[in-house]
């Protein structure tokens, strides 16, 4: 029996197929695939994948610039209208949650009688909870319609919105610290506004793996 060739890491491999254009990712993965057998033959496997991992990250910063080049003006109306879509996702997002804790003291916690502290510290951590999950379910939808908007340039255009919405969200944030320095001890105002910057690539990443599959499946 032959010994089965060495292949690269399937999750750094991964990370490159969800940024590299269809057109050119056969040429992209065969060429780095190619390179990874002759460290593993030269040197060990353990070195060619150490040196997989350190080829990803400069193979997808190349791949996000030369996909802006080409198609810069592109690329800004779909980070413009992703920035749009955001800030009216979140405004709705805090519109409901008003809403919806209006009807909460109005209508269902004058009713509640807990019987024990327990049952308060469960009401609240529910509702907290529930808050996060929303937020972050939000943010992944408007991130899945950027992608789809964006002409198989998920990644780039998801990545690109979430990146220059940090600026508002780092300013609000900023804000919600003033005389309550204490909260950067906690983990969920951090969760809070910045989850969302990562759910809206997480939203592109689903796009373009649902894309990918897709794609396989034809092919095969």
């Amino acid at each position: 029996m032959t010994e089965a060739s060495p292949r690269p890491p399937r999750l750094a491999v991964w990370l490159v197929e969800l940024f590299v254009p269809e057109e050119q990712a056969s040429s992209v993965l065969g060429d780095l695939v190619e390179e990874f057998s002759d460290v593993a033959a030269k040197s060990s496997v353990a070195d060619a994948q150490r040196w997989y991992w350190r080829q990803t990250l400069p193979t997808v910063v190349h791949l996000l610039g030369s996909g802006f080049r080409a198609a810069p003006w592109f690329m800004a109306g779909v980070v413009a209208g992703g920035i749009a879509l955001v800030e009216l996702g979140w405004w709705f997002m805090g519109w409901s949650v008003t809403q919806g804790f209006n009807y909460l003291n109005h209508s269902v916690f004058p009713h509640i009688q807990p019987r024990s502290r327990f049952e308060v510290f469960l009401t609240v951590f529910l509702v907290n909870s529930g808050l996060y999950l929303y937020r972050l379910t939000v943010s992944l939808l408007i991130g899945c319609i950027i992608a789809l908007l964006s002409r198989r340039r998920e990644m780039l255009a998801t990545l690109a919105v979430s990146l220059v919405c940090v600026i508002p969200t780092l300013t609000r944030f900023l804000l919600f610290l003033r005389g309550n320095t204490e909260a950067l001890r906690h983990w969920a105002p951090w969760a809070y506004f910045f989850g969302g910057l990562f759910a809206l690539v997480a939203g592109g990443a689903v796009v373009r793996w649902h894309r990918l599959r897709s794609l396989r499946a034809a092919r095969s």
